[in-house]
């Protein structure tokens, strides 16, 4: 009888050890198959990541010729401004050379007072001249002025663009120690 109650606890003990067993193995296949799925998840997030990463970086190279198509155009307008302003110099001296001239042959030359007013006709158009110069020199530095704010803003967007990335790195090395450890 005690041999017999002896079995019947083993048999019971073996039925519990295989039913527990059974329930791990279940558990386990389950935590197994959760843990596929993520990483499934893992992977199609990394190559979405990688996808975003790639069309930032196109972003960043299109504004970063954008930005020196711009400062092409800005040196241009400076090199203009600059001969604008020679120009604007050169007019100037000329109609002070024209203006001293009438001045000085004005009480000499009383006979030539035709003379004087065409000099100070040709004054008064080199002073327009000047005039025309300066207002637009004044435009294409307003222009170079704009084109410099606005390569100031590319580079401000370079620098906010460089921090996502970087952030963006750092949550991605973060996500895959995080999915390694788990």
């Amino acid at each position: 009888d005690m041999g017999k109650r002896q079995e019947a606890r083993a048999y019971e003990a073996a039925d519990a050890l295989r039913r527990r067993t059974e329930n791990a193995r279940r558990q386990l296949r389950g935590e197994i198959e959760d843990l596929t799925a993520a990483l499934f998840d893992r992977e199609a997030e990394e190559r979405n990541f990688g996808a975003v990463i790639s069309s930032w970086r196109a972003e960043v190279e299109l504004q970063a010729l954008e930005q020196g198509r711009a400062m092409a155009q800005r040196d241009k307008l400076a090199a203009e401004a600059a001969a604008l302003d020679t120009q604007f110099h050169a007019s100037e001296a000329r109609a002070a050379q024209a203006e001293a001239k009438a001045a000085a042959m004005a009480p000499q030359h009383l006979q030539q007072r035709e003379c004087v007013d065409a000099l100070r006709r040709e004054t008064e158009q080199l002073r327009r001249a000047s005039n025309k110069d300066l207002a637009e020199q004044r435009k294409k530095a307003e222009a170079l002025r704009v084109l410099c704010a606005e390569g100031q803003s590319g580079a401000r967007l370079w620098c906010v663009v460089a921090a996502v990335l970087a952030f963006a790195e750092v949550v991605l090395i973060c996500v895959m120690v995080v999915a390694r450890y788990r």
